[in-house]
């Protein structure tokens, strides 16, 4: 009886251990990459050595500050990151897939959406985030939205956002953008742009600066340089000075009316509409709304009342029309009626014509 006791104690010792063995190698079975993989929709564990090659199958990388040739830290995919700034989150940025690189201290994402404090957004096939310096790269198809419904596209931008938000296009890279309202729309294009979130958050626009005006009739702008406050609207336009003084005028172009001047402001109704045009500086004006008579004018201002369709000219004014001079203190274009109002007249006729223009002096 003691023989059999020990003999079945023994047995379950074996048993014991078997039952160990078999638990042990289920459990690092069941657990292994490829389980994992099936319970955790598509969590996998990559050996560092195959990681470069998984990398590969993404398209070709625009950004230049990702080390194609080093490893990340680690992936993520249908990521969304948080930027703090103490408690509050500062920026947000959603993405289909983004690599972390710990020792360059960038994270490099796909198809990737930031959205800044000020609501401002921008879609991109790529960013780079600088984890030590609060700023942000976008390659591809850059696409930004601002809350006023403004937007612009660009092939790169670089986004600052501390102390603010901050977006830089280098004067290398063409900047298109657009405001659209239901009963115009401005469009510009510039050679680079700067903008920043404080009031009256300006579009610098740097170089080569173009800008239409679609409502009521198109009315298109060109300059070296313009400023566009959007929430005054207002528009500056100015040239550089480092170029020609014959060349420093700043160009409007509507159909009937050609003028130029060394600056120029523009200031649109909160629908974007035309409203005045106030040119500055060796003014030239050609009017040219009536076929069987051009009026030629020049001044030290010029301004374009869109509303009543008048110009004022101020500024030892002179207008030509035909072999007649206007000359005044004040002249005032009333292109609806197409009279000219002259106060402190000295106007010079040719006697030759057979009719003159309709002309009030005060």
């Amino acid at each position: 009886m003691a023989t059999l006791l020990k003999w079945n104690k023994s047995q379950f010792q074996s048993y014991l251990i078997g039952g160990l063995v078999l638990f042990f190698v289920a459990h690092f079975v069941l657990l292994s990459p490829a389980s994992l993989e099936e319970d955790f929709n598509g969590v996998r564990v990559i050996d560092p050595k195959d990681l470069l090659s998984f990398l590969k199958n993404e398209p070709s990388v625009l950004a230049p500050e990702v080390p194609l040739n080093v490893a990340p830290a680690y992936s993520l995919r249908d990521d969304t990151l948080y930027s703090s700034q103490g408690i509050k989150p500062n920026v947000k940025m959603i993405s289909r897939k983004s690599n972390v690189y710990q020792k360059e201290e960038i994270i490099h994402s796909l198809d990737v959406v930031v959205e800044f404090p000020d609501h401002t957004q921008v879609q991109a096939k790529e960013g780079v985030f600088f984890t030590n310096q609060d700023k942000i790269h976008f390659y591809g198809h850059v696409h930004t939205t601002f809350p006023n419904g403004a937007e612009l596209f660009s092939e790169f931008a670089e986004a600052f956002t501390k102390p603010v938000t901050r977006i830089e296009i280098p004067v290398s890279e063409l900047a298109i953008g657009t405001r659209k309202d239901p009963s115009s729309t401005v469009t510009f294009t510039s050679q680079g742009l700067e903008y920043v979130d404080v009031y009256p958050k300006n579009f610098h626009l740097l170089s080569d600066a173009k800008v239409q005006i679609v409502g009521d009739s198109t009315t298109d702008i060109h300059s070296d340089q313009a400023i566009y406050s959007y929430e005054k609207n207002h528009m500056h336009f100015f040239m550089n000075e480092s170029r020609p003084l014959s060349t420093q005028f700043v160009k409007v172009h509507q159909p009937d009316l050609d003028l130029k001047s060394r600056t120029l402001d523009v200031d649109t109704t909160d629908t974007q509409k035309l409203h005045t045009v106030t040119a500055l500086t060796d003014v030239w004006m050609r009017d040219s709304h009536d076929p069987e008579k051009l009026s030629i004018a020049t001044s030290g201002k010029a301004v374009y009342d869109y509303t009543k369709n008048e110009v004022t000219l101020t500024e030892f004014p002179q207008v030509y029309q035909d072999d007649d001079t206007i000359t005044g203190d004040v002249i005032i274009f009333h292109r609806n009626t197409d009279q000219i109002q002259v106060k402190q007249s000295n106007a010079i006729y040719n006697d030759n014509k057979n009719e003159q223009s309709k002309r009030s002096k005060e």
